[in-house]
């Protein structure tokens, strides 16, 4: 992706029209400044990184677009230099991805509690298919014992 710049927003609407579909969110588009920071980010990773955050963007995103603060992209070494030493505690890149992943294992973990460990129900409630939630559940180690079946 780094070497073919146009390649990232092209793959990013591809992951987009996919996941809104998965988890059942239609209608769903980049703003044009969502476009400009995917173009512009370097994408140092490979395409399974603007996989991964386009997911989680439209996992989390509460309206139909997703703007450049919905895509978690990982700040520049000038700008985490800065935020490191911002007054008021800024989070980094790498510790909002964390946070991230804590809420998601949350969301899970609550959802299961609450329909009593049925994962079928508990899809159901996120929103998403029972395929994603066992994924999901296999990806942060919640089992039968964490849900107390």
């Amino acid at each position: 992706l780094r070497e073919r710049v146009g390649d990232s927003l092209q793959l990013a609407r591809h992951f987009l029209v996919e996941f809104g579909q998965r988890y059942r969110k239609s209608g769903l588009a980049f703003t044009p400044a969502a476009e400009a920071a995917l173009v512009s980010h370097s994408w140092p990773g490979n395409v399974r990184e603007l996989r991964n955050l386009v997911e989680q963007a439209v996992l989390f995103v509460s309206g139909a677009n997703i703007g450049p603060g919905d895509l978690l992209l990982p700040r520049s070494p000038e700008a985490r230099s800065a935020e490191q030493t911002a007054p008021g505690g800024v989070m980094s890149a790498d510790a909002r991805g964390s946070a991230l992943e804590r809420v998601e294992r949350e969301m899970l973990a609550q959802a299961l509690a609450l329909t009593g460990g049925n994962v079928s129900r508990a899809a159901r409630e996120l929103g998403i298919s029972r395929d994603t939630l066992r994924y999901r559940m296999e990806k942060y180690g919640i089992g039968a014992a964490t849900t107390g079946h």
